[in-house]
């Protein structure tokens, strides 16, 4: 026979037309009550393990049955799983990379000659690759400032939200990888205070749980930021210089690499519309109101580190109301002053939204750099 729906495979089964395995895998993601968002993160995430020769339906189904517990014996049946990666090439997750430069590489090192050598474009639009690029670039920072530690003891800094989570459970399991390179010590410090008290998941002092109970050739360590995550701005005043949130503030100097992302103002998932949120929930009152003006006048575009930021810099006006941080926007350039120092910015679409940051990165390369090294 020569029609195609009656070709028939290898093994004797009816071959499936291309179009007929997209619609399956489609219906397949549908019938999970799993969102855009949620089917494009996964398909992201199965085109990582694919490429990385994790790539049968048994394999799949180790690695990820923890992330989709309800769903994942019937997502990843041998039927299903090559659907769905029919559906992940044909969404632009499996491309052949070429040898040359990515036009984004190119554009950004002509818009700033300073990134040369510290630039990683991932050339992807999902959280899990970019995450996983990011883990890797972090990972060879922490080696290289390994290599300058007297004891082997290297400080990392990571600010919270959904894209630092995930590079920290990418990040761990690749610290249990023998090399000769690697920190005797790892000690990480909370650069922010969750503000949410019935949701700690996008909190940095929850990121320690992916480093617990892994057999890990280097010892992991964790400071905490022990602080209320909105602050009165007059009671932060007296909060920092109680003596055990002053040790805390000061262990600053001690931190080497800072890992951090941003978020637009305009995208309803961002941090600092989360920030605007919970406060009108807890603190009613004229002071919501005049905090967004503020925002307003200033010309607030978004924020990095959990604090407002402006295309001019960082806002540098006092509002009734801030969040808890272990450094300044406005320290940066100071902590940045010691060669033995650098700030990773990973920065991609919104992990909640999907919303592009492409905004933000442009204030943030028109002002005097906030970062050293920068993973796209």
């Amino acid at each position: 026979m020569t029609n195609n729906d009656n070709e028939s495979s290898a093994g004797g089964r009816p071959a499936q037309k291309a179009d007929t395995a997209l619609a399956r895998g489609r219906a397949l993601l549908d019938s999970k009550g799993l969102s855009e968002i949620q089917q494009r993160e996964l398909l992201s995430e199965i085109s990582e393990l694919f490429c990385r020769g994790i790539n049968t339906p048994k394999a799949v189904l180790a690695e990820l049955k923890h992330r989709y517990p309800d769903s994942a014996t019937d997502l990843f049946r041998p039927e299903n799983y090559w659907n769905l990666l029919r559906l992940a090439a044909a969404l632009g997750m499996l491309e052949a990379k070429s040898a040359i430069g990515s036009p984004v590489e190119s554009l950004l090192l002509n818009r700033a000659p300073w990134l040369g050598g510290r630039l990683t474009v991932a050339q992807t639009a999902s959280l899990s690759p970019l995450a996983s690029v990011a883990a890797r670039r972090l990972l060879d920072l922490i080696r290289t400032m390994a290599s300058r530690s007297p004891d082997g003891t290297v400080h990392v800094g990571f600010a919270g939200g959904l894209t630092l989570r995930r590079v920290a459970e990418k990040l761990a399991p690749l610290l249990c990888e023998a090399d000769r390179n690697n920190p005797k010590t790892i000690v990480f410090h909370a650069m922010v205070a969750g503000f949410d008290e019935d949701d700690f998941w996008l909190d940095p002092n929850s990121f320690i749980n992916f480093f617990l109970n892994r057999e890990s050739p280097i010892t992991i360590r964790f400071v905490r930021l022990p602080m209320p995550g909105i602050v009165n701005s007059n009671e932060y005043r007296t909060l920092r210089d109680l003596p055990s949130i002053a040790r805390v503030l000061d262990s600053v100097k001690d931190i080497q690499i800072v890992v951090t992302s941003g978020s637009l103002l305009n995208d309803q998932s961002s941090t600092i519309q989360a920030f605007l949120d919970h406060l009108l929930y807890t603190h009613p009152g004229p002071e919501v109101a005049e905090l967004e003006n503020v925002y307003k006048e200033q010309g607030v575009i978004g924020d990095l580190l959990w604090q407002p930021l402006t295309r001019h810099g960082p806002l540098t006006q006092e509002t009734p109301y801030r969040l808890a941080t272990l450094l300044p926007l406005t320290d940066i350039p100071t902590f940045l002053q010691s060669a033995d120092r650098r700030v990773l910015l990973v920065l991609g679409r919104s992990g909640l939204s999907g919303l592009p940051k492409s905004e933000l990165l442009d204030a943030l390369l028109q002002i005097k750099p906030l970062f050293t090294d920068l993973v796209v």
